[in-house]
Protein backbone atom coordinates (compact mmCIF):
# COMPACT_ATOMS: atom_id res chain seq x y z
CA UNK A 1 0.00 0.00 0.00
CA UNK A 2 0.93 3.96 -0.43
CA UNK A 3 2.33 5.84 2.80
CA UNK A 4 -0.61 7.83 3.91
CA UNK A 5 1.31 10.91 2.59
CA UNK A 6 1.13 10.35 -0.93
CA UNK A 7 -1.95 9.04 -0.72
CA UNK A 8 -3.49 11.91 0.68
CA UNK A 9 -1.67 14.44 -2.02
CA UNK A 10 -3.03 12.25 -4.22
CA UNK A 11 -6.94 12.09 -2.63
CA UNK A 12 -6.23 15.89 -2.40
CA UNK A 13 -5.74 16.27 -6.07
CA UNK A 14 -8.38 13.98 -7.22
CA UNK A 15 -11.04 15.78 -5.26
CA UNK A 16 -9.67 19.19 -6.62
CA UNK A 17 -10.03 18.12 -10.23
CA UNK A 18 -13.56 16.64 -9.25
CA UNK A 19 -14.30 19.75 -7.66
CA UNK A 20 -13.80 21.83 -10.87
CA UNK A 21 -16.82 20.02 -12.27
CA UNK A 22 -19.75 20.71 -11.03
CA UNK A 23 -21.94 18.49 -12.73
CA UNK A 24 -20.27 15.34 -11.72
CA UNK A 25 -22.93 12.80 -10.57
CA UNK A 26 -22.10 10.47 -7.67
CA UNK A 27 -23.01 7.31 -7.23
CA UNK A 28 -23.39 6.53 -10.87
CA UNK A 29 -22.41 3.32 -12.39
CA UNK A 30 -20.30 3.78 -15.24
CA UNK A 31 -18.40 1.08 -15.93
CA UNK A 32 -17.93 -2.99 -15.15
CA UNK A 33 -15.11 -4.85 -14.29
CA UNK A 34 -14.71 -8.07 -16.47
CA UNK A 35 -12.04 -9.39 -14.75
CA UNK A 36 -9.90 -8.94 -11.68
CA UNK A 37 -6.67 -10.70 -10.77
CA UNK A 38 -5.28 -9.73 -7.18
CA UNK A 39 -6.33 -7.60 -4.71
CA UNK A 40 -8.21 -4.72 -6.35
CA UNK A 41 -10.47 -2.74 -4.95
CA UNK A 42 -12.65 0.45 -5.34
CA UNK A 43 -12.53 3.73 -2.09
CA UNK A 44 -15.78 5.41 -2.68
CA UNK A 45 -15.69 9.33 -1.85
CA UNK A 46 -16.69 8.44 1.64
CA UNK A 47 -13.76 6.63 2.32
CA UNK A 48 -15.34 2.77 2.63
CA UNK A 49 -13.13 0.13 0.38
CA UNK A 50 -14.71 -2.81 -1.33
CA UNK A 51 -12.97 -5.53 -2.88
CA UNK A 52 -13.75 -6.11 -7.29
CA UNK A 53 -14.28 -8.96 -8.86
CA UNK A 54 -15.80 -9.75 -12.16
CA UNK A 55 -19.26 -7.93 -12.80
CA UNK A 56 -18.58 -5.12 -10.02
CA UNK A 57 -19.54 -1.85 -10.62
CA UNK A 58 -17.40 1.50 -10.67
CA UNK A 59 -19.12 4.65 -9.65
CA UNK A 60 -18.43 8.23 -10.67
CA UNK A 61 -16.00 9.78 -7.78
CA UNK A 62 -14.57 5.72 -7.49
CA UNK A 63 -10.95 5.55 -6.73
CA UNK A 64 -9.72 1.88 -7.95
CA UNK A 65 -6.70 0.45 -6.96
CA UNK A 66 -4.81 -2.67 -8.12
CA UNK A 67 -2.26 -3.03 -5.23
CA UNK A 68 -0.48 -6.12 -7.06
CA UNK A 69 -3.11 -7.23 -9.36
CA UNK A 70 -4.79 -5.83 -12.37
CA UNK A 71 -7.99 -5.04 -13.84
CA UNK A 72 -10.10 -4.77 -16.90
CA UNK A 73 -13.06 -1.79 -16.79
CA UNK A 74 -16.01 -2.06 -19.45
CA UNK A 75 -17.53 1.07 -19.73
CA UNK A 76 -21.28 1.62 -20.93
CA UNK A 77 -20.29 4.05 -23.65
CA UNK A 78 -17.99 0.71 -24.95
CA UNK A 79 -14.63 1.92 -23.87
CA UNK A 80 -12.44 -0.91 -22.54
CA UNK A 81 -9.44 -0.42 -19.81
CA UNK A 82 -6.84 -2.05 -18.35
CA UNK A 83 -5.18 -1.47 -15.24
CA UNK A 84 -1.85 -2.83 -14.46
CA UNK A 85 0.17 -3.46 -11.09
CA UNK A 86 0.36 -0.85 -8.75
CA UNK A 87 -2.48 1.68 -10.33
CA UNK A 88 -4.75 4.14 -8.89
CA UNK A 89 -7.03 5.58 -10.97
CA UNK A 90 -10.49 7.43 -10.57
CA UNK A 91 -13.60 8.72 -12.77
CA UNK A 92 -13.85 12.37 -11.69
CA UNK A 93 -17.05 12.38 -14.67
CA UNK A 94 -19.05 10.55 -16.64
CA UNK A 95 -22.09 11.50 -18.81
CA UNK A 96 -23.65 9.05 -21.35
CA UNK A 97 -26.93 8.47 -22.27
CA UNK A 98 -26.68 5.42 -24.01
CA UNK A 99 -26.37 7.26 -27.53
CA UNK A 100 -24.78 10.44 -28.55
CA UNK A 101 -26.57 13.55 -27.82
CA UNK A 102 -23.99 16.12 -27.85
CA UNK A 103 -24.02 15.70 -23.51
CA UNK A 104 -21.30 12.93 -23.53
CA UNK A 105 -18.46 13.55 -21.54
CA UNK A 106 -15.60 11.74 -19.22
CA UNK A 107 -12.58 13.08 -17.19
CA UNK A 108 -10.57 10.96 -15.52
CA UNK A 109 -7.37 11.42 -13.18
CA UNK A 110 -4.55 8.60 -13.09
CA UNK A 111 -2.88 8.94 -9.89
CA UNK A 112 -0.19 6.45 -10.64
CA UNK A 113 0.51 3.12 -12.34
CA UNK A 114 -0.20 3.08 -15.62
CA UNK A 115 -3.29 1.59 -18.40
CA UNK A 116 -3.98 0.62 -21.74
CA UNK A 117 -7.29 1.65 -23.14
CA UNK A 118 -9.31 1.77 -26.36
CA UNK A 119 -11.85 4.42 -26.35
CA UNK A 120 -15.86 4.16 -26.59
CA UNK A 121 -18.59 6.36 -28.08
CA UNK A 122 -17.81 9.63 -25.85
CA UNK A 123 -13.97 9.68 -27.43
CA UNK A 124 -15.15 8.79 -31.07
CA UNK A 125 -18.05 11.08 -31.19
CA UNK A 126 -17.36 13.91 -28.81
CA UNK A 127 -13.75 14.07 -28.68
CA UNK A 128 -13.38 18.03 -26.59
CA UNK A 129 -14.82 16.11 -24.01
CA UNK A 130 -12.47 13.21 -23.28
CA UNK A 131 -9.94 14.25 -20.97
CA UNK A 132 -7.33 11.63 -19.12
CA UNK A 133 -5.87 14.01 -16.37
CA UNK A 134 -2.55 13.80 -14.08
CA UNK A 135 -0.16 16.18 -12.03
CA UNK A 136 1.87 16.38 -15.25
CA UNK A 137 0.14 16.32 -18.08
CA UNK A 138 -3.33 15.71 -19.42
CA UNK A 139 -4.18 13.34 -22.65
CA UNK A 140 -6.68 13.87 -24.99
CA UNK A 141 -8.08 12.17 -27.55
CA UNK A 142 -8.18 12.32 -31.20
CA UNK A 143 -7.71 8.40 -32.04
CA UNK A 144 -9.24 5.32 -30.36
CA UNK A 145 -5.97 3.65 -28.65
CA UNK A 146 -3.18 4.65 -26.32
CA UNK A 147 -1.40 3.31 -23.34
CA UNK A 148 0.25 5.13 -20.17
CA UNK A 149 2.32 4.84 -17.39
CA UNK A 150 3.15 7.74 -14.55
CA UNK A 151 5.11 8.24 -11.43
CA UNK A 152 6.89 11.43 -11.09
CA UNK A 153 6.71 11.91 -15.00
CA UNK A 154 4.45 9.90 -18.06
CA UNK A 155 5.16 7.85 -20.80
CA UNK A 156 2.27 7.69 -23.31
CA UNK A 157 2.05 5.58 -26.57
CA UNK A 158 -0.42 5.85 -28.93
CA UNK A 159 -1.53 2.51 -30.36
CA UNK A 160 -3.87 3.87 -33.06
CA UNK A 161 -5.17 7.07 -33.98
CA UNK A 162 -3.71 9.71 -32.64
CA UNK A 163 -3.50 11.35 -28.72
CA UNK A 164 -2.67 15.07 -27.85
CA UNK A 165 -0.24 15.61 -24.58
CA UNK A 166 -0.92 19.08 -22.66
CA UNK A 167 0.51 20.68 -19.80
CA UNK A 168 1.41 24.22 -19.09
CA UNK A 169 4.36 24.42 -21.51
CA UNK A 170 2.71 22.99 -24.58
CA UNK A 171 1.01 20.30 -26.89
CA UNK A 172 2.31 17.70 -28.24
CA UNK A 173 0.15 15.08 -30.85
CA UNK A 174 1.36 11.87 -31.23
CA UNK A 175 0.09 9.41 -34.18
CA UNK A 176 0.03 5.86 -34.60
CA UNK A 177 3.15 4.29 -33.61
CA UNK A 178 4.54 6.97 -31.71
CA UNK A 179 5.20 7.63 -27.97
CA UNK A 180 5.61 10.74 -25.85
CA UNK A 181 7.47 11.72 -22.31
CA UNK A 182 6.67 14.38 -19.91
CA UNK A 183 9.11 14.98 -17.07
CA UNK A 184 6.87 17.50 -15.25
CA UNK A 185 4.19 20.45 -15.78
CA UNK A 186 6.61 23.01 -16.58
CA UNK A 187 8.27 20.77 -19.43
CA UNK A 188 7.21 21.10 -22.66
CA UNK A 189 6.04 17.11 -23.79
CA UNK A 190 8.37 15.43 -25.72
CA UNK A 191 8.58 12.24 -28.20
CA UNK A 192 10.48 9.00 -27.33
CA UNK A 193 11.11 5.98 -28.55
CA UNK A 194 10.41 4.34 -25.02
CA UNK A 195 7.14 3.13 -24.46
CA UNK A 196 5.30 2.52 -20.87
CA UNK A 197 6.78 -0.02 -19.23
CA UNK A 198 5.65 -0.25 -15.25
CA UNK A 199 8.38 -1.74 -12.69
CA UNK A 200 7.65 -5.23 -11.82
CA UNK A 201 5.36 -5.52 -8.84
CA UNK A 202 6.38 -6.66 -5.38
CA UNK A 203 7.01 -10.60 -5.40
CA UNK A 204 4.20 -12.46 -4.88
CA UNK A 205 3.33 -16.00 -4.12
CA UNK A 206 1.84 -16.00 -7.52
CA UNK A 207 2.36 -12.48 -9.40
CA UNK A 208 0.68 -11.20 -11.75
CA UNK A 209 2.07 -11.04 -15.24
CA UNK A 210 2.35 -7.44 -16.44
CA UNK A 211 1.68 -6.72 -20.06
CA UNK A 212 4.43 -3.99 -20.10
CA UNK A 213 7.17 -5.89 -19.35
CA UNK A 214 6.38 -9.55 -20.37
CA UNK A 215 8.80 -12.31 -18.39
CA UNK A 216 11.41 -14.30 -20.49
CA UNK A 217 10.13 -17.55 -22.83
CA UNK A 218 11.30 -20.35 -21.76
CA UNK A 219 10.05 -24.12 -21.70
CA UNK A 220 12.69 -24.66 -18.57
CA UNK A 221 11.70 -22.41 -15.54
CA UNK A 222 13.95 -21.07 -13.60
CA UNK A 223 12.72 -19.78 -9.43
CA UNK A 224 13.09 -16.29 -10.83
CA UNK A 225 10.33 -16.68 -13.49
CA UNK A 226 6.76 -16.17 -12.94
CA UNK A 227 4.80 -18.87 -13.57
CA UNK A 228 1.07 -19.11 -14.21
CA UNK A 229 -0.85 -21.01 -11.39
CA UNK A 230 -3.94 -20.82 -9.24
CA UNK A 231 -7.87 -20.54 -10.39
CA UNK A 232 -8.57 -17.33 -12.71
CA UNK A 233 -11.03 -16.82 -15.72
CA UNK A 234 -8.61 -17.46 -18.44
CA UNK A 235 -8.53 -18.58 -22.21
CA UNK A 236 -8.21 -22.26 -23.52
CA UNK A 237 -7.95 -24.67 -25.97
CA UNK A 238 -7.85 -28.26 -26.21
CA UNK A 239 -7.51 -31.52 -28.46
CA UNK A 240 -7.63 -35.53 -26.81
CA UNK A 241 -7.69 -38.83 -27.72
CA UNK A 242 -9.12 -41.70 -26.40
CA UNK A 243 -7.90 -44.83 -25.35
CA UNK A 244 -10.53 -47.49 -26.64
CA UNK A 245 -10.28 -46.55 -29.77
CA UNK A 246 -6.75 -44.37 -30.83
CA UNK A 247 -8.57 -43.27 -33.91
CA UNK A 248 -11.61 -41.05 -32.37
CA UNK A 249 -10.39 -37.43 -31.46
CA UNK A 250 -12.52 -35.48 -29.38
CA UNK A 251 -11.64 -31.82 -30.27
CA UNK A 252 -9.89 -29.28 -31.13
CA UNK A 253 -12.16 -26.73 -29.23
CA UNK A 254 -11.59 -23.49 -27.58
CA UNK A 255 -13.49 -21.23 -25.04
CA UNK A 256 -12.35 -17.75 -23.54
CA UNK A 257 -13.53 -16.01 -20.25
CA UNK A 258 -13.80 -19.81 -18.66
CA UNK A 259 -12.54 -20.50 -15.09
CA UNK A 260 -9.29 -22.72 -15.60
CA UNK A 261 -6.91 -24.26 -12.73
CA UNK A 262 -3.19 -24.69 -12.64
CA UNK A 263 -1.39 -26.90 -9.95
CA UNK A 264 1.84 -25.48 -8.28
CA UNK A 265 3.39 -26.32 -10.61
CA UNK A 266 1.59 -25.05 -13.53
CA UNK A 267 0.13 -27.91 -15.19
CA UNK A 268 -3.70 -27.59 -16.04
CA UNK A 269 -5.78 -29.42 -13.30
CA UNK A 270 -9.21 -28.77 -14.99
CA UNK A 271 -10.84 -26.01 -16.78
CA UNK A 272 -14.08 -24.58 -18.02
CA UNK A 273 -15.45 -24.63 -14.09
CA UNK A 274 -15.05 -27.95 -12.89
CA UNK A 275 -16.34 -29.54 -15.97
CA UNK A 276 -13.52 -30.70 -17.41
CA UNK A 277 -11.55 -32.29 -14.57
CA UNK A 278 -7.89 -34.06 -14.25
CA UNK A 279 -9.52 -37.08 -12.92
CA UNK A 280 -7.07 -40.25 -12.41
CA UNK A 281 -4.71 -39.07 -15.55
CA UNK A 282 -1.23 -37.34 -14.53
CA UNK A 283 -0.80 -33.82 -15.31
CA UNK A 284 2.42 -32.43 -17.26
CA UNK A 285 3.62 -29.10 -18.23
CA UNK A 286 5.44 -28.33 -21.39
CA UNK A 287 5.83 -25.22 -20.51
CA UNK A 288 4.78 -21.90 -18.88
CA UNK A 289 5.84 -18.22 -18.92
CA UNK A 290 3.61 -16.68 -16.40
CA UNK A 291 1.06 -15.53 -18.81
CA UNK A 292 0.23 -18.87 -21.32
CA UNK A 293 0.88 -22.52 -20.17
CA UNK A 294 0.51 -25.95 -22.43
CA UNK A 295 1.31 -29.44 -21.97
CA UNK A 296 -0.72 -32.36 -21.52
CA UNK A 297 -2.86 -34.86 -19.60
CA UNK A 298 -1.80 -38.52 -20.23
CA UNK A 299 -3.13 -42.23 -18.65
CA UNK A 300 -5.92 -42.05 -15.99
CA UNK A 301 -9.88 -41.16 -17.00
CA UNK A 302 -10.69 -37.92 -16.79
CA UNK A 303 -13.89 -36.59 -14.78
CA UNK A 304 -16.56 -33.88 -15.06
CA UNK A 305 -19.01 -33.61 -17.73
CA UNK A 306 -18.11 -30.88 -20.32
CA UNK A 307 -16.38 -31.78 -23.83
CA UNK A 308 -13.45 -33.61 -22.36
CA UNK A 309 -14.66 -35.95 -19.38
CA UNK A 310 -15.21 -39.44 -19.16
CA UNK A 311 -12.43 -39.75 -21.82
CA UNK A 312 -10.21 -42.64 -21.36
CA UNK A 313 -6.83 -40.78 -22.50
CA UNK A 314 -4.17 -42.80 -24.88
CA UNK A 315 -1.82 -39.99 -26.61
CA UNK A 316 -3.04 -37.82 -24.24
CA UNK A 317 -5.29 -34.44 -23.99
CA UNK A 318 -3.19 -31.28 -25.29
CA UNK A 319 -3.70 -28.29 -23.65
CA UNK A 320 -2.77 -24.46 -23.84
CA UNK A 321 -4.40 -21.82 -21.64
CA UNK A 322 -3.44 -18.50 -20.78
CA UNK A 323 -4.42 -15.15 -19.21
CA UNK A 324 -7.45 -13.08 -20.56
CA UNK A 325 -6.26 -11.09 -23.37
CA UNK A 326 -7.40 -7.85 -22.03
CA UNK A 327 -7.94 -5.25 -24.65
CA UNK A 328 -7.56 -6.23 -28.19
CA UNK A 329 -6.14 -4.02 -31.19
CA UNK A 330 -9.33 -3.08 -33.23
CA UNK A 331 -7.30 -2.98 -36.30
CA UNK A 332 -3.31 -3.86 -37.78
CA UNK A 333 -1.67 -7.10 -38.73
CA UNK A 334 0.65 -9.32 -35.47
CA UNK A 335 2.70 -11.65 -36.13
CA UNK A 336 3.24 -14.44 -33.43
CA UNK A 337 6.56 -16.91 -33.12
CA UNK A 338 6.24 -20.05 -31.33
CA UNK A 339 7.66 -20.65 -27.86
CA UNK A 340 6.67 -24.36 -27.72
CA UNK A 341 4.19 -26.98 -28.26
CA UNK A 342 2.52 -30.53 -27.28
CA UNK A 343 2.66 -33.25 -30.06
CA UNK A 344 1.86 -36.47 -30.99
CA UNK A 345 0.96 -39.18 -33.38
CA UNK A 346 -0.23 -42.89 -33.84
CA UNK A 347 -1.51 -45.32 -36.41
CA UNK A 348 1.00 -46.01 -39.69
CA UNK A 349 3.51 -46.84 -37.26
CA UNK A 350 3.77 -43.45 -35.77
CA UNK A 351 5.65 -42.99 -32.92
CA UNK A 352 7.05 -39.82 -32.66
CA UNK A 353 6.23 -36.06 -33.64
CA UNK A 354 8.44 -33.04 -34.05
CA UNK A 355 7.14 -29.40 -34.28
CA UNK A 356 9.81 -27.61 -36.05
CA UNK A 357 8.29 -24.16 -36.57
CA UNK A 358 5.35 -22.15 -36.47
CA UNK A 359 3.92 -19.25 -36.79
CA UNK A 360 0.43 -17.01 -37.01
CA UNK A 361 -0.86 -13.97 -38.80
CA UNK A 362 -3.77 -12.18 -37.21
CA UNK A 363 -5.12 -9.32 -39.25
CA UNK A 364 -7.21 -7.18 -36.42
CA UNK A 365 -9.34 -5.71 -38.33
CA UNK A 366 -10.38 -7.72 -41.35
CA UNK A 367 -11.09 -10.69 -38.25
CA UNK A 368 -8.88 -13.15 -40.40
CA UNK A 369 -5.80 -15.31 -39.40
CA UNK A 370 -3.07 -17.47 -41.09
CA UNK A 371 -1.16 -20.34 -39.30
CA UNK A 372 2.14 -22.40 -40.57
CA UNK A 373 3.20 -25.09 -39.30
CA UNK A 374 6.24 -27.10 -40.36
CA UNK A 375 7.02 -30.56 -38.61
CA UNK A 376 8.85 -34.45 -38.64
CA UNK A 377 6.75 -37.68 -38.00
CA UNK A 378 8.45 -40.89 -38.28
CA UNK A 379 6.08 -44.66 -39.11
CA UNK A 380 5.11 -45.53 -42.78
CA UNK A 381 5.02 -41.94 -43.95
CA UNK A 382 7.97 -40.98 -42.04
CA UNK A 383 9.40 -37.11 -43.56
CA UNK A 384 8.94 -33.27 -43.07
CA UNK A 385 5.62 -31.76 -43.69
CA UNK A 386 4.30 -28.49 -44.03
CA UNK A 387 0.66 -27.19 -42.99
CA UNK A 388 -0.33 -23.80 -44.16
CA UNK A 389 -4.14 -22.41 -43.87
CA UNK A 390 -6.11 -18.87 -43.52
CA UNK A 391 -9.36 -18.11 -42.47
CA UNK A 392 -11.99 -15.42 -41.34
CA UNK A 393 -11.93 -15.80 -37.31
CA UNK A 394 -15.70 -15.08 -35.93
CA UNK A 395 -14.74 -14.33 -32.48
CA UNK A 396 -11.43 -13.06 -32.76
CA UNK A 397 -12.64 -9.83 -30.54
CA UNK A 398 -13.82 -12.56 -28.24
CA UNK A 399 -10.37 -13.74 -27.81
CA UNK A 400 -10.79 -16.98 -29.85
CA UNK A 401 -10.27 -18.35 -33.13
CA UNK A 402 -12.55 -19.97 -34.98
CA UNK A 403 -11.72 -23.28 -37.09
CA UNK A 404 -8.43 -23.60 -39.77
CA UNK A 405 -8.56 -26.39 -42.21
CA UNK A 406 -6.16 -27.06 -44.58
CA UNK A 407 -4.31 -30.03 -46.57
CA UNK A 408 -0.68 -30.98 -45.91
CA UNK A 409 2.20 -30.83 -48.11
CA UNK A 410 5.22 -33.68 -47.95
CA UNK A 411 6.13 -37.22 -48.39
CA UNK A 412 2.47 -37.92 -48.32
CA UNK A 413 -0.90 -36.34 -48.67
CA UNK A 414 -2.69 -35.19 -45.41
CA UNK A 415 -4.97 -32.32 -44.05
CA UNK A 416 -5.22 -30.68 -40.46
CA UNK A 417 -7.59 -28.42 -38.36
CA UNK A 418 -6.86 -25.88 -35.31
CA UNK A 419 -8.61 -23.70 -33.27
CA UNK A 420 -7.45 -21.40 -30.79
CA UNK A 421 -6.96 -18.82 -28.20
CA UNK A 422 -5.35 -14.99 -27.64
CA UNK A 423 -3.91 -14.61 -24.34
CA UNK A 424 -2.28 -11.82 -22.14
CA UNK A 425 -2.55 -7.92 -22.56
CA UNK A 426 -3.67 -7.04 -26.11
CA UNK A 427 -2.89 -11.10 -27.12
CA UNK A 428 0.28 -10.97 -26.66
CA UNK A 429 0.18 -15.07 -26.60
CA UNK A 430 -1.58 -17.33 -28.34
CA UNK A 431 -2.32 -20.91 -28.35
CA UNK A 432 -3.55 -23.45 -31.15
CA UNK A 433 -4.88 -27.06 -30.40
CA UNK A 434 -4.95 -28.79 -33.82
CA UNK A 435 -5.35 -32.58 -35.43
CA UNK A 436 -4.74 -34.11 -38.69
CA UNK A 437 -3.90 -37.12 -40.20
CA UNK A 438 -1.82 -38.46 -42.85
CA UNK A 439 -3.76 -40.63 -45.47
CA UNK A 440 -2.73 -44.29 -46.95
CA UNK A 441 -3.60 -47.57 -46.03
CA UNK A 442 -2.77 -47.31 -42.71
CA UNK A 443 -3.44 -43.67 -41.93
CA UNK A 444 -1.42 -41.41 -39.32
CA UNK A 445 -3.24 -38.73 -36.54
CA UNK A 446 -1.47 -36.08 -35.48
CA UNK A 447 -2.55 -34.25 -32.25
CA UNK A 448 -1.36 -31.20 -30.26
CA UNK A 449 -0.87 -27.80 -29.10
CA UNK A 450 1.41 -24.92 -30.00
CA UNK A 451 1.73 -21.86 -28.22
CA UNK A 452 3.26 -18.38 -29.31
CA UNK A 453 4.71 -15.14 -28.03
CA UNK A 454 3.85 -12.07 -30.28
CA UNK A 455 6.45 -10.09 -32.39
Amino acid sequence: MPDHAAYCKRTAVAAAIAAAFPGTLLGASVARVDFAVGNVTAVAPDGRSRPLSRGSEIDVGDMVATQQGRAQLRFTDGARMSLQPGTEFKVDEYQFAGKADGDENIVMSLLKGGMRTITGLIGRINRDKYKLRTEVATIGIRGTEYSVSYTNSINVFCALGSIAVINDAGTLVLNSGEGGFVSNINTQPARTEERPELPAPPPAVNPPPNPFQDPSQTQTQTQTQAVLTGTFSGNWAAVATEVSDGSVVIGPKRRADKSVTLDSNGALVEFEGSVNKLGTATALSDGNDGIIAWGRWINGTTLGDGDFAGIDLANGLHYVVGMPAGVLPTGGVATYDMIGHSASCFGGSCTSMVVNSSTLSVDFGASSVGMNMNFNVNGDYAGNYTFTSSGYAENLNGAEISSLSGYLSGPSSGSLSAKGILAGEGGSRAGMAWTGQIYGSSPTTLTGVTAYKKQ
